[in-house]
């Protein structure tokens, strides 16, 4: 279609400017038989040219031509206009010979300097237009569906989460209310006790997950900066996850720095980061985990790098890992318990800090986490 709006404006605007061309010449009759009767070629072919391109700028068309004068002894001259110029005959009282007049407008101004040049850019500018659109509407829905899809595992796993802890303190409520358990002794009821305790704990840390969430969605102000010691929120960490070090029989080797390094920042939210790496090195691990945990200064720029020797991260999850809702590809949802979210808020607290978080492989095997931050102290 638009092949053939162009094609038609070429004809148009082609026939449009000839028409103008032969009207000039016309018009104009007397003045160029005066010269040519008097052998003045040159002067006849300059005013033909002028009152040419003075009726051309009158309708705003620069075409580029060329004139020629020459006698006409063949009929075949009295065609008027041509698909490349216009032939004009000039035949007056004073002349005993006809005289041919050819202007040649085979320029290439017609495309370039025409208004078929317009056309063109309008084409090209629309086609350009429609088909980013398109890439745009195929783009949008390629993240649409990606995002559906993170949402459904998210949900998923969420419920699936929850399902044991609730089942648990179901369990063991069931069992201190039940009428043939009303004599239990304090050990029993205890053990009973601590398991509802510990799975509220836990069902308590996954409300907090979600809700520090959207905390970050709100873009709120949830840090309490002050100088502090750095190690101390990576001992800190550390302790934390003692029962799950010992349940999972790890081992983490925790480098010190030579000398105490600290920062402007939040201990509790840095604690917490340190205990995400830590806990998902322990999660991946499945047997014989080994973690080590190193902190040093180089120049400027504190560093915490923690390693381990699990399956390590594919080429492609390290890009995407610290994206909110991401799970690593090469686990199971299920079998690996997790949100999605723990590395996004280890990105998001690090930013905060004016710091980076980057995985590499650890060499032979397994992941390795580096942290910088800014050594202003």
């Amino acid at each position: 279609m638009q092949a053939f709006w162009v094609s038609l404006s070429i004809k148009t605007s082609r026939a449009h400017t000839k028409e103008h061309v032969l009207n000039a010449m016309m018009t104009s009759k007397t003045e160029i038989c005066e010269y040519i009767f008097h052998n003045e070629m040159d002067q006849a072919k300059a005013f033909t040219r002028a009152i040419i391109q003075t009726e051309l700028n009158k309708i705003q068309k620069p075409v580029l031509f060329q004139i020629s004068i020459q006698k006409s002894f063949d009929d075949k001259h009295i065609v008027i206009l041509e698909d490349q110029g216009v032939n004009y005959i000039i035949d007056c009282s004073k002349l005993q010979d006809r005289y041919l007049i050819k202007v040649d407008c085979r320029s290439n101004s017609w495309v370039f300097r025409g208004q078929i040049f317009w056309w063109v850019a309008l084409s090209v500018l629309l086609i350009s237009l429609v088909a980013m659109a398109v890439a745009l509407s195929i783009i949008n829905q390629y993240k649409h569906k990606k995002l559906e899809h993170i949402k459904k595992d998210f949900v998923s796993n969420m419920t699936h989460e929850l399902k044991t802890p609730i089942a648990t303190i179901s369990v063991a409520s069931e069992m201190l209310l039940k009428a043939e358990n009303l004599f239990l002794n304090n050990e029993k009821a205890k053990r009973y006790s601590q398991i509802i305790y510990d799975e509220n704990q836990r069902l308590q840390k996954l409300v907090d997950k979600v809700l520090m969430l959207s905390i970050f969605d709100k873009s709120g102000n949830i840090y309490k900066m002050q100088k502090m010691e750095l190690a101390s929120a990576i001992q800190g960490a550390i302790k934390s996850l003692e029962l799950i070090i010992h349940d999972k029989a790890a081992k983490i080797v925790y480098s010190p720095p030579e000398k105490p390094l600290f920062i402007i920042g939040d201990k509790s939210h840095l604690q917490q980061i340190f205990a995400n790496i830590l806990e998902n090195a322990l999660k991946y691990s499945t047997h014989n985990p080994e973690i080590k945990v190193g902190l040093r200064l180089v120049g400027e720029t504190i560093i915490v790098e923690i390693s381990d020797n699990g399956p390590g991260i594919s080429n492609s999850d390290k890009k995407l890992i610290f994206n909110k809702f991401h799970r690593v590809s090469n686990v199971n949802i299920h079998n690996v318990k997790g949100y999605g979210l723990g590395l996004f808020y280890v990105s998001k607290v690090m930013e905060a800090h004016g710091g980076t978080i980057e995985a590499l492989d650890n060499k032979p095997q397994g992941a390795l986490f580096r942290l910088t931050f800014p050594h202003n102290l």
